[in-house]
């Protein structure tokens, strides 16, 4: 009998370093605004486990991106990108 693949799993549980990279933003960038990110609701990591939760960031982007909001089909852009550009940029 052959090896098997191994199996991917999507990790859930992100260390901070994944975080920044999975938002697009260097790890600097990110420890520095992580104050402005939390005023904004950005999930704050996992006492238990020691990182962010990775479906939280995602239900995070979903309703500041606006997408927690649709309507017939359409998304509503009211506020959309003014909460993005106040949690990306201040």
């Amino acid at each position: 009998m052959g090896r098997t693949k191994p199996l991917f799993i999507e990790r859930r549980v992100l260390l901070a370093h994944e975080v920044a990279s999975y938002l697009g933003r260097s790890v600097s960038w990110f420890n520095a605004n992580l104050p402005r990110l939390y005023a904004a609701g950005f999930p704050r990591p996992l006492d238990v486990m020691g990182g962010f939760d990775r479906k939280a960031i995602d239900l995070w982007l979903d309703r500041i991106g606006g997408l927690d909001r649709i309507d017939q089909g359409t998304l509503e852009a009211s506020n959309r990108s003014s909460a993005w550009e106040k949690a990306a940029n201040g």
